[in-house]
């Protein structure tokens, strides 16, 4: 399991929408983390097609590094709690979309 920068929001959504959103644990939770670690080095660097599209990738991203340290989460707002790593990532979806208080709650929920 490799990050792809050149398709990087096409697996991140990919990845959220089967094993968040659909619930399908794809992959052992280490394998997962280690993949997280590998999309969140670069991210930074990669350009997307708007600053909507970067917060999107930043909290998909956050959420998996939710997912992969606690594989029991459902998603959405319940079971939700401190990780470092998803905070992180929401961080950076707020610094893409300041206004955007959905993305802020989010931030403090891993908080």
């Amino acid at each position: 399991m490799q990050f792809d920068h050149n398709e990087s929001y096409d697996q991140i959504v990919k990845f959220w929408t089967s094993i968040v959103q659909g619930r399908q644990m794809l992959y052992p939770a280490p394998e997962l983390q280690s993949w997280c670690a590998q999309a969140i080095d670069p991210l930074p660097s990669i350009q997307f097609q708007s600053k909507e599209q970067q917060a999107k990738a930043w909290v998909m991203l956050g959420s998996l590094a939710y997912k992969a340290v606690n594989p029991d989460w459902p998603g959405g707002f319940d079971g939700t709690g401190h990780c470092a790593q998803a905070k992180g990532c929401y961080e950076e979806a707020v610094r893409a979309e300041p206004d955007d208080s959905w993305w802020q709650d989010w931030m403090k929920r891993f908080s």
